[in-house]
Order: structure tokens, then sequence, then C-alpha cells
């Protein structure tokens, strides 16, 4: 528990650094939209947190399709045990059977 209090305290550090050292102020234009004096803290993390968003909105469907086939899976290995326990069944009831 404290190991994960020490890195939290250590990447708020490293955050705090990074923004004291990239406050100063710039002028952002993207397509229509214009954005005078912001700091440059706010257009790096912004960037980043939006790159983040992207990628995980992009890997959602193949998260979906991988839990479809891990279903899929599951089903067919509980097809397979409840076949190997009726075979293990019919081979103990020719074992016990009288001959």
């Amino acid at each position: 528990m404290q190991c994960y209090l020490i890195a939290g305290m250590v990447v708020t550090l490293a955050f705090a650094v990074f923004a004291v050292q990239n406050a100063s102020p710039v002028d952002v234009r993207f397509f229509i939209w214009k954005f005078e004096q912001i700091s440059l803290v706010l257009v790096i993390l912004g960037s980043a947190i939006l790159g983040a968003m992207v990628g995980l909105l992009s890997s959602i469907g193949s998260q979906i399709k991988m839990r479809r086939h891990i279903r899929e899976l599951n089903l067919r290995q509980r097809e397979l045990l409840e076949e190997l326990q009726s075979f293990h069944e019919k081979n103990r009831q020719m074992t016990d059977a009288p001959v």
C-alpha cells in the first residue's frame, strides 16, 4: 500500500514540475478555433488526454470481439467437459458390467 502512495507522490511531483516548466502562454489555432494566451501545459496535457481517448475508443471494437470469442471458447469448454464426463460414465458402466 505504501508503494502506491509513494508512486502517486512521485507522479504528482513530476506533473507539478512539468506544469511549472511549461507554464508559458501560447496561441493555438485549430481549423476555425483560436485560443490566445493559453498555458502550454494545458495544451500538452489536453493533447495527451485527447490522444488517450482516441486510442481507447479505437480499441473498443477489438475488446468486444475478444470478449465474444472468450465466451464462445468457455461454452465449447463446458460442452467438451460434459462430453468427457459422459465418456467416463460409459467407461465406468462397461468396466462394472458383469462379463
